[in-house]
């Protein structure tokens, strides 16, 4: 491989650094704590039969059937309460005969009237208030578990977040650690091949040099000046072979710095939400 290669360098986004093995493997440990959570709020929701789970946390059998038993367990605790009021109600009102036949014997059926019915009244608005209170602690209840859930789940994306992003930083920084030691890499064999390349051009020119110049002194000065001529290339090459690996170097370098920003925007806006 060499400078001049357009695949040289791997071109690495944040969705290529998240396909990382490492990191899929943290993701998954992730969702499998946030599946255990789920189950167990789905348990705790069918023992009090209350389902507050979305659709992506619980089957649709689950949720179907949590409702289902959620509506049960609600008609059951407002028919009971029916019942007894009913009950109540009928007691009073028998209470209430009684009271008018009594009444009747002395003339004071009106005021005994009168009196059951502010009585009934009084029943009725006791009755009516315990039935709100009955809705209100049902919806309490779900309200309840439904905040206790998102924050459970909140907690644990809390806890998994900065791992996430601290591994994806290290992975940054390995990278361009394994780039920036793969150019060094290519810049010693082009280094070296250039060495090699520019010796056997000298030494095929050292061989023309001595068939052309017979005379010992002539060709000792002309082959000085090769050889003069020959270093100054082999300096001016290798200079050529460093600016490209400096070059290479910033851009590996800047690339780095640009997924490092795009990965703090991610995780600021992460920690926002």
């Amino acid at each position: 491989m060499r400078f001049s290669d357009p695949d040289l360098l791997d071109q690495l986004s944040v969705n290529v650094l998240k396909e990382n093995k490492i990191y899929q493997k943290l993701c998954l440990k992730k969702e499998k704590d946030l599946d255990t959570l789920r189950k167990k709020h789905d348990k705790l929701c069918q023992s009090h039969l209350i389902p507050c789970q979305d659709a992506a946390s619980v089957s649709c059998f689950q949720a179907f059937w949590a409702r289902n038993n959620q509506q049960e367990l609600h008609e059951l605790q407002e028919e009971k309460l029916l019942l007894s009021q009913i009950k109540s109600k009928t007691n009073v009102e028998k209470t209430h005969r009684k009271s008018i036949k009594r009444a009747s014997k002395y003339g004071s059926v009106d005021e005994q009237t009168t009196l059951n019915k502010q009585e009934l009244n009084v029943l009725l608005s006791e009755q009516e208030y315990k039935h709100r209170e009955l809705k209100a602690s049902q919806i309490d209840g779900m309200l309840e578990l439904c905040r206790n859930q998102n924050k459970a789940e909140l907690d644990l994306h809390l806890k998994y977040h900065p791992q996430l992003f601290d591994l994806l930083d290290q992975l940054v920084s390995g990278s361009q650690d394994l780039q920036l030691k793969k150019l060094d890499e290519i810049h010693e064999k082009e280094v070296a091949d250039l060495k090699k390349k520019l010796d056997a051009q000298n030494r095929e020119e050292m061989k023309l040099l001595a068939k052309k110049h017979k005379d010992k002194s002539e060709l000792a000065r002309v082959k000085r000046e090769a050889q003069t001529k020959h270093i100054s290339l082999a300096v001016q090459e290798r200079q050529k072979l460093r600016d490209i690996l400096d070059r290479r170097k910033d851009e590996v370098r800047e690339a780095h710095k640009v997924l490092q920003k795009q990965l703090g925007d991610e995780r600021t806006v992460v920690s926002i939400l």
